[in-house]
């Protein structure tokens, strides 16, 4: 974020207050990495193949996200139930919520509120339960 920050300031680029609201979006990706990470420990841990399968899965999901592309723009012509299903992940929400705040400059849409903030609660709950269930195992060999 310095490096940015620091970008904008020597590019002349305009600042938006909208710009506030990087670090709320930054904490909902927080979270959702936290919960995503403790899910992917508890897997890492009992199946030593998901260290081969990880990257593959990471690399699909990155062209799946929107990382280059708009999703609406790119997928007019597809059916809605997966239009949604696209937008509905939550790497895609994330990035369209900063795209919006950096790149458009307009307040983010509600659906990119509601997804984010539900995939970083959902993420935290479910990868601290699933962590947790098997805590008495880990690192007995």
């Amino acid at each position: 974020m310095a490096v940015l920050v620091l970008l904008v300031l020597v590019t002349g680029e305009p600042v938006s207050w909208l710009w506030l609201l990087i670090p709320v979006v930054l904490l909902m990706q927080l979270v959702f990495n936290i919960g995503t990470g403790m899910f992917m420990a508890r897997l890492g841990a009992f199946m030593r193949d998901m260290n081969q399968l990880l990257p593959f899965i990471t690399r699909t999901w990155l062209y799946a996200s929107g990382v280059f592309y708009a999703i609406d723009d790119r997928t007019k012509d597809l059916p809605d139930i997966l239009r949604w299903v696209l937008e509905f992940n939550p790497a895609a929400a994330y990035i369209e919520f900063m795209r919006d705040l950096l790149i458009y400059q307009r307040f983010p849409e509600r659906w990119a509120w509601v997804t984010c903030l539900f995939w970083a609660v959902f993420a935290l709950i479910v990868g601290f339960w699933y962590f947790w269930r098997a805590e008495e195992r880990y690192g007995r060999g």
